[in-house]
């Protein structure tokens, strides 16, 4: 969380849940998301939480998100106002919540295709990084480190403020390899990824060095940044995703796989 403000007022979300330990899966497809809840508006934390776990469990892609934001929607505003709220809530409520949120999907080939691929759908200012042999091959949404101080448009629980949804969402695909190493990131590590690269450095040696599980040492160089003003105080979430493909064993003829090893980073 941000310096300042305890795990309980941690504002971004994350899905699948991962513990300590990391996540292994063999698997021929895999979707995960991150989502960063925007600090000014109320119950942002929950919103956040419940579009991770929405566009993981949905079967649609992530391009039909417009299709179940809706209901979303309804249930989020039930579920805020099932008891009485403070009269200072009342009327962040009524404007509603809203997050960022970068969802994506790993699948093998489907019949008659070659290839392993991707798919990441994303609204606001999250990013993905795809690294391979050492260098960036995708950046997801195409954005330099100064677009991080522009408000982005968000998803919101208000039906008003959704109706732009269809200009602001982007979708993009690609390819994968074997060994290729994925970051998701919330806003703030992202401006400073960019920030990096565009400065000449190669950042994700770094988040590659702080190695899968190692919690603490990822705390504590995130409290750096921060003191040195290199990272604005924001929550911060780091998701590392290592990809390997191939059958599932060499002795038998079942279809290839994609087996991922997602470690959720949190301070």
């Amino acid at each position: 969380p941000k310096d300042g403000s305890s795990g309980q007022e941690f504002e971004d979300a994350f899905y699948p849940l991962i513990g300590p330990d990391g996540l292994e899966l063999e698997t021929s497809s895999f979707r995960i998301a991150v989502a960063d809840g925007a600090t000014e508006a109320a119950f942002s934390a929950l919103w956040a939480k419940m579009i991770v776990r929405k566009y993981c469990s949905s079967a649609a892609p992530g391009s039909a998100l417009a299709s179940f934001l809706p209901t979303l929607q309804r249930r989020w505003f039930t579920h805020v106002t099932r008891r009485p709220i403070a009269w200072y809530l009342e009327e962040k409520v009524r404007e509603g919540a809203a997050a960022a949120l970068l969802g994506l999907s790993l699948r093998a080939p489907e019949p008659l295709e070659p290839d392993h691929r991707w798919e990441a759908t994303s609204v606001g200012d999250c990013i993905m990084v795809q690294i391979r042999a050492d260098d960036i091959v995708s950046v997801f949404p195409n954005m330099h480190a100064a677009d991080f101080s522009q408000t982005p448009f968000l998803l919101s629980t208000s039906p008003a403020g959704s109706s732009q949804l269809g200009i602001h969402m982007k979708t993009q695909e690609g390819l994968l390899q074997d060994d290729d190493l994925l970051f998701l990131m919330t806003d703030a590590l992202g401006a400073w990824f960019l920030r990096s690269v565009e400065s000449g450095g190669a950042p994700w040696t770094m988040l590659r060095e702080l190695g899968r599980r190692d919690q603490d040492r990822f705390a504590a160089w995130i409290r750096d940044l921060r003191a040195t003003k290199q990272m604005r105080n924001d929550d911060v979430t780091l998701i590392r995703i290592d990809v390997w493909l191939g059958p599932l064993h060499r002795t038998t003829s079942l279809p290839s796989r994609i087996r991922t090893r997602p470690s959720a980073t949190i301070s």
